[in-house]
């Protein structure tokens, strides 16, 4: 497989964890990539445009994102319009990481449950692999961290364009196909957030801690009308 995207950033090393029987070393994460002037996050001030929040990077105006065609957890079809029913944060990875990924699974299961959003937010996890990860595996993933999780992935092209909008980078190894279990995966490690339009408000850069995850998203959310 050609490489998808160029890595422009330095390796980042994350709390281990597992899934399974992950053996795979993950050659680490890449940070997403520079924003654009026009959208990069303005300074955390409490000011008519929110209140004050302490880890997200916040974009002064929320970026619309152009529909894209993937499938999830249950070979179902996963579109834009998923986003568009609460507060959403968003993780790219693939389930054969054995670091980033596991950890930053379990961060989001402890932030909803310690936001206390109920239905106002949710998760949803995009493999960057679809050569490994069927529906069926992503099932199972998302079911070992949390079930309230949705999961997701689709052809190729659809994930490039996808994540090429958003900023964040992957980089699959070279490898040979007959050998598919043994290749990893660099991809960014920052958290997404998008609001019940869509629309994507900012990031949460890595690593994130969990105290200021909640107090933004309680904030944001709370506050909006």
């Amino acid at each position: 497989m050609n490489r998808t995207l160029l890595i422009i950033a330095a390796l980042t090393a994350a709390a281990a964890g597992a899934f399974g029987g992950m053996k795979l070393a993950s050659r680490g994460a890449v940070e997403n990539a520079p924003v654009p002037a026009s959208t990069a996050s303005a300074p955390a001030t409490a000011s008519a445009a929110g209140p004050l929040l302490s880890a997200l990077k916040r974009y002064p105006e929320p970026r619309v994102v152009a529909d894209f065609a993937l499938f999830d957890q249950h070979g179902e079809p996963f579109d834009l319009s998923r986003w568009q029913q609460r507060w959403t944060l968003v993780f790219f990875g693939f389930t054969h990481c054995p670091d980033i990924c596991p950890s930053t699974m379990a961060l989001m299961s402890s932030v909803l449950d310690e936001a206390r959003l109920g239905d106002d937010l949710g998760v949803t996890f995009i493999s960057v692999d679809p050569e490994r990860d069927s529906a069926d595996h992503l099932a199972d993933y998302v079911q070992f961290f949390d079930p309230r999780f949705d999961a997701a992935t689709g052809p190729m092209a659809q994930l490039v364009a996808l994540t090429h909008q958003l900023g964040v980078l992957f980089d699959i190894e070279p490898h040979d196909s007959s050998a598919a279990a043994a290749y990893n995966v660099d991809h960014s490690a920052s958290v997404l957030l998008f609001n019940p339009e869509g629309r994507l408000v900012g990031q949460f850069p890595a690593p994130q801690q969990l105290d200021l995850l909640v107090s933004d998203l309680q904030q944001l959310i709370g506050a909006t009308p």
